[in-house]
């Protein structure tokens, strides 16, 4: 029950769109001023990204816990 109320996947959609899409427009921007080294603004989204891929893994993980196959 725990994992349907934490709605996992639901959430991790939106957040994934959200910041992808402000990478895209950080990354655009850094080509048209010409700035060749990685800002702190990219940095910060990469580590953001990192952290929903990490609960995306976790989320996957107890699915197949819970179904107690990984198919």
């Amino acid at each position: 029950m725990l994992y349907y109320r934490m709605g996992i996947f639901e959430r991790l959609f939106p957040f994934y769109a959200t910041i992808g899409l402000i990478m895209i427009i950080v990354l655009i921007i850094m080509v048209i001023r010409e700035i060749k080294e990685t800002s702190l603004p990219v940095k910060i989204l990469s580590w953001l990204l990192f952290a929903g891929f990490i609960l995306h893994t976790l989320g996957l993980a107890l699915r197949w816990y819970i179904s107690g196959h990984s198919r």
